[in-house]
């Protein structure tokens, strides 16, 4: 969940959330159990709660709004990236982080010096600038990206593709919808936010909501490893560090 939109009357994860987290972490759940993973931009720790089910070493997590430092026998709390170890994270999660930093191209600088060799980066970030509205102006957006562009970027920063598809079909449709009706001057806010959802994720309209979500993110990967892009609300790139 994005600071900005986690409100007092918060209570239950959103299905988005749910179903963001369970199926981007499937793409670096395999490798072993001794690799090092990071999570940038960890907030809640939500993803980090995930993570701990692939790996036996300690999870760094990185958020400006942690303390300096913060250590436990499971976790490594930092404000800052530039604080872990070069050369020593093999699995670094990106997750809607990118398009929150104004100089994203440094940004990447900094976090390829920590992957190890052929360490993996997973990125996520929202997809199509003609898509950008108030809501992201609200969750402090500078951009939002598209694969070919999103590739280009991580190519120039010393990293391969070895994933790349659109996710989220059926919310790209509905968000369209929204900006269109904005533009249009039938919609004059963008109030909803993921913190709102008023259900259990035990309850039978979040479970099938989550189901429909994942669903539709299994067949936009699919098809994005038989190379056609389905266009989607979000962007998904799995990079690896190149070989020296």
């Amino acid at each position: 969940m994005d600071v900005a939109e986690k409100t007092k009357a918060f209570t239950y994860r959103h299905p988005w959330e749910v179903s963001r987290r369970d199926c981007l972490c499937s793409l670096v759940a395999d490798g072993g159990r001794d690799l090092v993973y990071a999570d940038v931009g960890a907030g809640d720790l939500y993803i980090v709660e995930k993570v701990r089910q692939f790996t036996d070493r300690r999870i760094i997590a990185i958020d400006n709004a942690f303390p300096e430092y913060e250590i436990s026998e499971k976790l490594l709390m930092l404000c800052d990236v530039e604080a872990i170890e070069k050369g020593t994270v093999d699995r670094l999660l990106l997750l809607d982080v990118l398009e929150h930093i104004e100089d994203d191209h440094s940004f990447l600088d900094k976090l390829t010096t920590v992957l190890s060799e052929s360490g993996e980066l997973l990125i996520s970030v929202p997809a199509f600038q003609f898509l950008f509205s108030p809501h992201d102006e609200f969750l402090r957006h500078y951009r939002r990206y598209t694969v070919p562009g999103l590739e280009k970027m991580v190519l120039q920063h010393g990293l391969e593709p070895v994933e790349k598809f659109y996710f989220y079909t059926g919310p790209l449709l509905v968000r369209f919808l929204e900006v269109i009706l904005h533009r249009l001057g039938f919609k004059k806010e963008f109030t909803r936010v993921v913190s709102e959802w008023r259900h259990r994720e035990t309850s039978l309209i979040s479970r099938l909501y989550t189901g429909v979500l994942n669903l539709d993110f299994k067949i936009d990967r699919f098809l994005g490893k038989l190379g056609i892009l389905i266009p989607g609300l979000s962007v998904c790139l799995l990079c690896r560090k190149k070989s020296a």
